[in-house]
């Protein structure tokens, strides 16, 4: 019984950092795209190409590549 709960235990520590971690690599993408979707570049290039201006577009998410 004793080997079966230190077994267990074990097991919930590693999910338990394994979910940690996932949440880490999770927070900062999000504030890679946060950061992406308040860009001017990005805003402004969203509106050229609703208006169908493939080519500002194109420049306007060029600069979000620097």
């Amino acid at each position: 019984m004793k080997h079966q709960t230190h077994i267990l235990l074990a097991l919930l520590i590693f999910a338990l950092s394994i979910t940690a971690r996932a949440q880490q690599a999770s927070t900062s993408h999000a504030s890679v795209v946060d950061r992406m979707l308040f860009d001017d570049s990005f805003t402004q290039g969203i509106d050229a190409t609703y208006n169908l201006d493939f080519e500002a577009a194109r420049r306007r998410f060029e600069e979000l590549r620097y």
